[in-house]
C-alpha cells in the first residue's frame, strides 16, 4: 500500500532552500479521498478531496531526512470515508506548500464516530533529502491515548510484562484511593505511590515517609485527579507486572470518561492593548485543572481557512484556567481571525480535567 509517493514540485523548491541553509518546518498533515494520475501527483498543491486534518504525533531523524508518524482518528467523524491520499505540508520562512503526497487506490476506511469511536490509523511518512539540511517538525502532543497507540508502545517497551491482575479489583482500589484519599496527617507514615488530600487537592507520595513529617512539598506531586488515576494505574501495574492486555483494558475503561469540548475564540473578544487577553466561559473548568488544549478545525474547511485559523492560534502564548473560564494571552500579536479550540479532559464522577 501507499506505493505511489512523491515530493511535489513546490516541495522540491522548499527542500532546495533547506539545503541552502534555511530551516524547513513540517507544519501539518491532512488526509483526503480520491486519487490523481501518477503523472500529475508532483503537480498537486492540495489533496484531491481533503477530508480531515491529521495529527503529527512523533518524529524520528534518519540519515537522509526525517520520518514522521501521522495519526487519524474517528473522533468528530459523522460519516465514514476512505483515505486515498495523505499530504504533508512544510514551510520555509513563512512560505507554506504541500511538500509530499502519499497515495493508494484501495486506501483505508475510517468509520464514523458512532460506528467505532476508538478507531485510529497510524502512518509513517518519510521525507528524504539528498544533502545536509535543517528540518524541524511541529509535533502535536495532545493526541488522545488509544488502544492502537498503546498497543504499539507496549509492543516496543513492555515485552517482559507477563502476569495478569484483576481489572475490577484494581479499578475499585484506584477509584477509592484517589476519590476518597484521607487528609494529610503529619504524624502518619506514607508509602511511595500513596495518595492524600490537602486543601481539597489530591497528591501522590513520591518516596516513602516513615514516622510522619510536616508537610514537605518536594515529597509530593500534585497532578489533577484524572492524571493521578493514570499514574496510579501505571504504578500498580509496574508493581504487579500485569500483562499488556490488562493495561489496554484499563486505559479503555478510563477512555469511557473522556470529555471533549469545543470553545469559540472570536476575534472581537481580545483586549485592545498588549498583552492581548480574552476570557471565555467553560462550565466545569476550575483553577486547578490542567486540560489538554489544541486547535480545532472542521474537516470540511478550505485550505485558506485552515491557514488563517492556524496562524491565529499560533499567536496564543499562554492559557490560564479559572472557575468556569479559560483566559488566553497573546504577548506580541493579536489574532486577526476567529478560531476554535478543542479542550480535552477526563470526567470521573465530578468532571475533572487532566494534563
Amino acid at each position: 500500500m501507499w506505493e505511489n509517493s512523491v515530493i511535489t514540485n513546490p516541495g522540491k523548491e522548499l527542500i532546495k532552500k533547506c539545503l541552502n541553509g534555511k530551516v524547513l518546518t513540517i507544519t501539518r498533515a491532512a488526509v483526503g479521498m480520491g486519487t490523481a494520475s501518477n503523472a500529475l501527483l508532483m503537480e498537486q498543491t492540495g489533496l484531491k478531496s481533503q477530508k480531515k486534518i491529521a495529527q503529527i504525533i512523533e518524529k524520528k531523524e534518519i540519515a537522509s531526512g526525517v520520518k514522521i508518524r501521522v495519526q487519524v482518528t474517528s473522533l468528530n467523524t459523522p460519516q465514514s470515508y476512505t483515505i486515498n491520499q495523505i499530504g504533508i505540508w512544510g514551510a520555509v520562512e513563512g512560505t507554506e506548500a504541500l511538500i509530499a503526497i502519499y497515495q493508494d487506490e484501495s486506501g483505508v476506511v475510517v468509520p464514523s464516530t458512532t460506528e467505532s469511536g476508538d478507531f485510529v490509523f497510524n502512518f509513517w511518512a518519510t521525507i528524504q533529502i539528498s544533502g545536509q539540511g535543517n528540518i524541524e517538525v511541529n509535533v502535536d502532543t495532545s493526541a488522545l491515548v488509544s488502544r492502537t497507540s498503546l498497543d504499539y508502545e507496549l509492543e516496543i517497551r513492555d515485552e517482559k510484562i507477563k502476569e495478569a491482575v484483576n481489572l475490577k479489583d484494581n479499578i475499585a482500589e484506584i477509584r477509592k484511593l484517589i476519590s476518597a484519599a484521607d487528609k494529610y496527617d503529619s504524624k502518619k507514615s506514607y508509602a511511595k505511590g500513596e495518595a492524600c488530600t490537602r486543601d481539597g487537592v489530591t497528591y501522590i507520595c513520591e518516596s516513602d515517609i516513615n514516622g510522619g513529617e510536616p508537610w514537605t512539598p518536594s515529597h509530593w506531586e500534585f497532578v489533577p485527579a484524572g492524571a493521578n488515576l493514570y499514574r496510579r494505574v501505571k504504578y500498580l501495574l509496574s508493581e504487579s507486572q500485569a500483562d499488556a492486555d490488562l493495561f489496554i483494558r484499563i486505559i479503555e475503561q478510563m477512555q469511557k470518561y473522556v470529555e471533549v469540548k469545543t470553545v469559540e475564540i472570536p476575534v472581537s473578544g481580545w483586549s485592545n492593548e498588549a498583552p492581548y487577553k480574552q476570557t471565555v466561559s467553560l462550565k466545569g473548568m476550575r483553577e486547578d485543572f490542567s486540560p489538554i488544549i489544541s486547535l480545532h478545525i472542521e474537516t470540511s474547511s478550505a485550505p485558506a481557512v485552515v491557514r488563517a485559523q492556524s496562524k491565529a492560534y499560533g499567536n496564543v502564548d499562554k492559557i490560564e484556567t479559572g472557575k468556569d473560564t479559560l483566559t488566553l494571552y497573546c504577548y506580541s500579536k493579536k489574532p486577526s481571525n476567529d478560531f476554535t479550540i478543542l479542550v480535552r479532559g477526563e470526567k470521573l464522577e465530578e468532571v475533572n480535567f487532566y494534563g
